[in-house]
């Protein structure tokens, strides 16, 4: 289908169409390294390039969906989701595994949309306050996806290293590794749940930084701090669910 679509329509295709494209271009955003105007690499603000991430029509739903499935990932991961699924027939784990991605979907988004909604009256003209403020939710995609893989890429990482040396089954040890096995002590525990607590507060803060400059510019001054504060309250709901899903996982 890619192959199609990129024959007929072009590169542009695969800026819309492929959802890793896309996926990577988002966060890309929020990169320390970005291109100046001769198109040179350069140092730069990140949040100045997450400023520059303009809407686009499926932006929204792209960062929702984002967010909405990392959120699942932890749901999935928790004891009463491991109880409700315990036990059952193929059709039905998967029935229940949609029906549960497409639950954390439509609340992240339903959270967002609804303090959107209450944003968008103070804005100077009127205009799409979804799109205007999605920027601002990118750093807490980023924040819970270090959260919820980091300890699977710290460990299954080594795998990558440990097949290497055979990669073909052909009895190698191209780099010294055979026999060697995944060292699940590398790393403890507590220093796990600091990067995941302070990967989501960190992202947390950023999103809140993000929003508050958007709002300044956005928003007539005598109502620029009411206007946050539906924003705001959306993203501690957002850290709170964050921050329970890992102590429930």
């Amino acid at each position: 289908a890619h192959v199609a679509a990129g024959i007929a329509l072009g590169a542009r295709w695969f800026d819309r169409g492929d959802g890793f494209e896309a996926y990577s271009t988002l966060l890309a955003h929020l990169a320390p390294l970005g291109r100046r105007a001769d198109g040179r690499l350069a140092l730069r603000n990140p949040l100045a390039g997450l400023a520059g991430l303009r809407p686009a029509p499926g932006l929204v739903a792209l960062v929702c969906v984002v967010l909405g499935s990392t959120a699942f990932d932890g749901i999935s991961r928790t004891a009463p989701w491991r109880r409700l699924v315990n036990g059952t027939e193929p059709a039905a784990y998967v029935a229940l595994g949609t029906v549960g991605l497409l639950g954390a979907i439509a609340l992240v988004a339903a959270v967002y949309l609804g303090a959107m909604g209450l944003t968008r009256p103070y804005l100077r003209e009127d205009g799409d306050a979804a799109a205007a403020f999605v920027h601002s939710l990118v750093p807490i995609a980023i924040g819970y996806t270090v959260a919820h893989y980091f300890s699977l890429v710290v460990f299954q990482g080594q795998a990558g290293v440990l097949l290497a040396t055979d990669p073909f089954g052909r009895g190698w040890d191209l780099i010294g590794t055979a026999g060697s096995t995944i060292d699940y002590l590398v790393i403890s525990t507590s220093a796990i749940a600091v990067v995941q607590v302070g990967a989501i507060v960190a992202g947390h803060v950023l999103g809140v930084v993000s929003a508050h400059d958007r709002a300044v510019a956005l928003l007539p001054r005598r109502v620029a701090r009411r206007g946050q504060y539906p924003l705001l309250v959306a993203m501690v709901a957002y850290t709170s669910l964050g921050i329970a899903l890992l102590v429930g996982s």
